[in-house]
């Protein structure tokens, strides 16, 4: 489940737990999900979809504007910007608190001139909406880009899952499992092994440390490969380091518990991504790891300083290697600070729970935390708290949706960006498996995907895993689509562009289906020109 989805859930839950009644609309991702459906306590209704496209748009719209009148709902609350600017042409139809909920990235990537067009001129930020950020950084990036009044939109925390607070198996027994000498001290990282997350830093500064350090050292690295190059080379220079670096690919969650529990502390070292616009909004496996007693170094990006407090619960520290070199080396040879730390990381953790999230989003009641003690009243975070609670309605929305008069008034290229966009990073966070080719290709191929999306007979275009460009045509007629692979070749010689074709299309454009879809059936460029 992805981080959005998480999200949905737990809040959800959260809610229900704490007395509110809770409706969650998710697309059905073309599954039979009944049965896993009905073994949640709360309310789900699906819908035909996946991984948002542009021609989701307009049922979404018809979803929203029929969703909010079935039920006399106190609050309605849209999850991840795909559902923002339905639920802003809903909102004369109800008369429900309107929530939209921020996470970063999104906030960068709405900053494109129709996105902005759109979002203005159906009022998605008006008055009535009230913007929940999921971290004081995203908060104040949300406030920097957009102009809302200070009291509509609050910073609130992600919670962490009764689960990692959950039963282990011995620290003796995992370390047995696993092989970890019992004299080591054994740093976890949990990530996709991506280069914005930073595995590249905490090598070099591993590299380093003075030779005996780094000799008491087994570094665990947990999580899916994302781009090919970066994971080869991760991949390399473990093998070549003076240091026990395990790279154990992704795990279960019960086998990630177990070994945080026989580790001494969580290492995960981000580094800015600008160029993609994509940020660490929270981190919250961060507090994962705390839930499990384990203090943290982190690089101090984004959200993370909410979910690590720099020498209270960790250490964060500049995205540099000697910063995080001279932390790691404190951190092995301290066990008081260790000790302290974990403490501390501990009662931060039990301090951030979903059921405090839900509290102060929903404005409902607020729970004691994990540990009996009482929290602060909702009013002291400025949203009011619920009187009557016929009904509480929490979306889980996804994150491929445009802004809505990209349709009817605006330019459709909004909506093909988007795709090229999303099937790019889809495929560089190894959504799709391996790469055969480098990242830096998929990066270039971004450039011809845009490209394609201003042909006039291109309704919307993909980046594919084998190095092709996929577009659906306006005309799916023959002469119509030699005219667009002409004008393609022309542009780009070394091509090949892929048409999807009707079946294709009504068996469902997900970005997880398009982009592996093969373009060797396809003539490529070279080969119309006889090259």
């Amino acid at each position: 489940m992805g981080g959005i989805g998480t999200y949905a859930r737990e809040i959800a839950l959260a809610a229900m737990r704490l007395g509110a009644e809770v409706t969650l609309m998710a697309p059905d991702y073309e599954r039979d999900s009944e049965s896993d459906d009905r073994a949640l306590p709360f309310q789900i209704q699906r819908f035909r979809g996946g991984l948002h496209s542009m021609r989701d748009l307009p049922s979404k719209i018809r979803l929203a504007r029929g969703q909010v009148t079935t039920a006399n709902y106190d609050i309605v609350h849209a999850a991840d910007w795909p559902f923002f600017i339905p639920l802003a042409l809903s909102r004369r139809r109800t008369d429900a608190r309107l929530i939209v909920t921020v996470h970063g990235t999104e906030i960068n990537e709405t900053q494109t001139r129709l996105k902005r067009l759109a979002i203005d001129a159906t009022g998605v930020f008006g008055s009535r909406t009230e913007v929940t950020a999921n971290s004081r950084y995203t908060r104040d990036l949300f406030q920097k880009c957009f102009s809302i009044d200070p009291k509509q939109i609050k910073a609130i925390p992600l919670g962490v899952s009764d689960f990692w607070f959950g039963p282990r198996a011995s620290r003796d027994t995992t370390r047995r499992a696993h092989r970890l000498p019992d004299d080591k001290i054994v740093i976890v990282s949990v990530a996709r092994l991506t280069r914005r997350k930073g595995h590249h830093m905490t090598l070099a500064a591993l590299a380093r440390l003075p030779h005996d350090v780094r000799k008491r050292i087994v570094w665990l690295v947990v999580g899916p490969p994302g781009e090919s190059d970066y994971v080869e080379g991760i991949g390399r220079l473990a093998k070549e380091a003076d240091c026990d670096v395990r790279i154990l690919g992704p795990l279960p969650d019960r086998e990630i518990r177990d070994l945080y529990g026989a580790s001494d502390f969580f290492c995960l070292t981000g580094v800015p991504d600008d160029p993609s616009g994509r940020v660490e909004g929270f981190g919250l496996v961060y507090l994962e790891a705390a839930a499990c007693g384990l203090p943290s170094i982190a690089t101090a990006i984004g959200g993370v300083s909410d979910a690590v407090v720099n020498d209270e619960t960790g250490f964060l520290v500049p995205p540099s290697v000697n910063d995080i070199a001279r932390a790691i080396e404190r951190m092995v040879s301290a066990p008081d600070i260790r000790a302290r730390m974990a403490e501390h990381a501990l009662v931060h953790a039990r301090t951030l729970s979903w059921e405090r999230c839900a509290a102060e989003t929903y404005g409902l009641p607020h729970p004691t935390g994990r540990d009996g003690a009482a929290t602060q009243t909702m009013n002291d975070f400025g949203f009011p708290p619920i009187v009557r609670r016929h009904g509480l309605e929490n979306r889980q929305f996804y994150r491929y949706l445009i802004a809505l008069l990209a349709i009817a008034a605006l330019s459709a290229t909004t909506a093909h960006a988007e795709s090229c966009t999303r099937s790019r990073d889809y495929l560089l966070e190894g959504n799709a498996g391996s790469l055969p080719g480098p990242a830096e290709a998929y990066r270039n191929l971004f450039k011809i995907c845009q490209d394609t999306l201003s042909m006039p007979n291109v309704k919307d275009a993909f980046i594919l895993r084998d190095g092709g460009i996929a577009a659906i045509p306006k005309q799916d007629t023959i002469p119509a689509t030699a005219g667009t692979l002409s004008r393609f070749c022309a542009a780009h010689p070394r091509a090949t562009l892929r048409f999807l074709g009707r079946k294709e299309l009504q068996r469902g454009a997900t970005i997880g289906r398009v982009v592996t879809v093969s373009s060797t059936g396809s003539t490529s460029c070279p080969q119309i020109k006889g090259d």
